[in-house]
């Protein structure tokens, strides 16, 4: 009886190295597919694209409007911020608008305290740098401009600088 109690014990750590060996190659292929899921989750590789991405799209964008207000608006594209709970900083994306013409010229301003032609042409700069940025990424070159009436509702002062923008957008874009 005890010699078939000891084979069975044997049989038993038999099994149990066996199971182990199993659970430390299931773990082993799930350490993969959790950093797939890390790489592709909001603080993975989308992070590290938007980073990337900022300093260059900011500096279209200030580029853009100086063409427009000479150095009276900057644009920078904020992707961090302080975090709570023991984190030191967590993943934003920010639009800051710089007035040289506000009273507090260091602190940012709200895009929607920008008036209405401020905000059309702010925003135009934006969305071409983006255009540029992404061209340039790929590999592209655009060789027509199209607009559609982006000068109506601008005050006289604001459409006559736009056309600027459009010849800047022009230079730099390719």
């Amino acid at each position: 009886v005890l010699r078939g109690r000891l084979g069975q014990l044997g049989d038993v750590e038999a099994r149990r190295r066996a199971i182990e060996a199993r659970r430390q190659k299931v773990a082993a292929y799930r350490s993969g597919f959790v950093l797939i899921e890390q790489a592709f989750g909001l603080d993975g590789i989308q992070a590290l694209e938007i980073d990337a991405a900022g300093p260059e799209v900011g500096g279209l964008t200030n580029d853009l409007l100086s063409s427009c207000f000479g150095g009276r608006f900057a644009l920078r594209l904020r992707t961090q911020q302080e975090a709570g709970g023991g984190r030191i900083a967590k993943e934003c994306f920010d639009v800051e608008i710089y007035d040289g013409e506000s009273v507090n010229p260091q602190t940012p301003r709200s895009f929607k305290g920008l008036s209405g032609g401020e905000k059309a042409l702010v925003g135009a700069a934006f969305r071409f740098a983006l255009a540029i940025f992404n061209a340039r990424r790929h590999g592209d070159q655009f060789e027509s401009l199209f607009v559609d009436e982006m000068d109506q509702g601008l005050d006289p002062g604001l459409r006559a600088v736009y056309p600027s923008m459009l010849r800047r957008v022009l230079e730099v874009g390719g």
